[in-house]
């Protein structure tokens, strides 16, 4: 059995409950998904840290948002291979990803150690998000 860590829920207005955690696989960690209807019947684990740059154990600690239409908004910290990136992926309430996104996309990341992502919904549906951006001796950012 491999470990799953920091599991964070949100709960729609409709009942269900949505749930994401990072763990492993036995061979990365990466970021893990369900939905858990109204019922207390929990939907098919999907593994949402899936993008080209994904390094194996290189995934951690997401942050969930919910919109009023039960849509989940993720975010988190991954490896790209040189240095840590904040990601997102904004995946329907009926279960469906849409493609991942790199977020800690501003001039001054480079080669540097991105953490501790946030996001949030305004009542329009806008998912927002911060993070910290370690240049020198840390610095946050507005996404």
């Amino acid at each position: 059995m491999w470990n799953d860590y920091k599991p964070q829920i949100a709960v729609a207005a409709s009942g269900n409950s949505y749930v994401t955690w990072h763990g492993s696989d036995g061979n990365d960690m990466g970021i893990y998904w369900v939905r858990i209807d109204g019922t207390e019947t929990p939907g098919t684990v999907k593994k949402i840290s899936v993008h080209p740059e994904e390094r194996e154990n290189k995934d951690w600690l997401p942050k969930i948002a919910l919109d009023a239409s039960g849509n989940s908004y993720i975010t988190w910290y991954g490896s790209d291979g040189s240095n840590y990136d904040i990601y997102w992926v904004k995946i329907s309430n009926s279960g469906t990803p849409e493609m991942v996104r790199k977020i800690s996309t501003h001039e001054d990341n480079i080669n540097h150690y991105d953490s501790n992502p946030q996001s949030t919904i305004d009542a329009s549906g806008n998912s927002y998000g911060c993070a910290r951006f370690r240049l020198y001796f840390g610095n946050f950012y507005f996404l």
